[in-house]
């Protein structure tokens, strides 16, 4: 899928480690697609992780992996970190992407009072605060944020991701042919979900192709994962 689809930078999340992020540059190397820069990073969560393959050259690399939140007077470490890279596409060019991969909604290990649900809500809140962070330093960046945010986007974490601050995003909104925006399958309820995300700051908006962001969720897609690749072009 990757290979065919050939996406000039790629977010990965659930990653074991780095030399599984090798196996898939050399596999794909093989198919005629290359990935000469990459990043992959270690939070807390020591089994899955995220990822980054691009084409272009990374020149600037930022590892959030130490945001810490409370509740109820416990201090947790978001969970998967989250990947800061500015990639450059031309001499005069240049994209910030941020990557995360948010709290799933399986029940945490330690007793926590609102559960997953609360401690993605707070790493939901630590993403944001790192994207305007960015934003108030150089304004006129064109920020592209992604990856699995395990919830939908009415829920009090994606909307504080997406809420007005001083900065505006905006959400790309992936679809398919069809105009169905399902990114995960949960096969047990036989149910799809929107969780996955392309975020643009106003910047990068304007650099859009309206329409292109869409869904991949044909047969073999469904074979490969429980989550469709999404993606859009600037």
């Amino acid at each position: 899928i990757i290979a065919e689809e050939s996406p000039d930078i790629l977010a990965l999340v659930e990653l074991g480690g780095r030399k599984f992020l090798e196996e898939i540059q050399e596999g794909l190397k093989k198919k005629g697609r290359e990935y000469p820069y990459d990043e992959w990073i270690e939070g807390s969560d020591h089994a899955r992780h995220i990822g980054l393959l691009s084409r272009f050259p990374i020149v600037e690399k930022s590892a959030h992996t130490d945001c810490k939140y409370r509740l109820a007077n416990q201090e947790f470490l978001v969970s998967r970190g989250f990947i800061e890279n500015d990639i450059q596409i031309a001499p005069d060019y240049r994209v910030k992407v941020f990557v995360a991969h948010l709290k799933s909604k399986r029940a945490p290990k330690i007793e926590v009072e609102g559960g997953a649900d609360a401690m993605r809500l707070e790493e939901a809140r630590l993403f944001r605060q790192c994207l305007d962070e960015d934003l108030a330093a150089a304004p006129k960046v064109n920020l592209l944020a992604m990856g699995d945010f395990n919830d939908t986007p009415e829920s009090p974490a994606i909307q504080t991701i997406l809420s007005a601050t001083t900065f505006h995003l905006f959400d790309l909104w992936p679809r398919n042919a069809k105009g169905f925006d399902g990114t995960y399958y949960y096969r047990p309820k036989k149910k799809f979900e929107r969780i996955d995300y392309l975020i643009v700051n106003e910047g990068l908006k304007r650099e859009y192709l309206d329409g292109s962001a869409r869904v991949r969720d044909d047969r073999l897609s469904l074979k490969a994962s429980d989550h469709f690749s999404v993606q859009a072009r600037f």
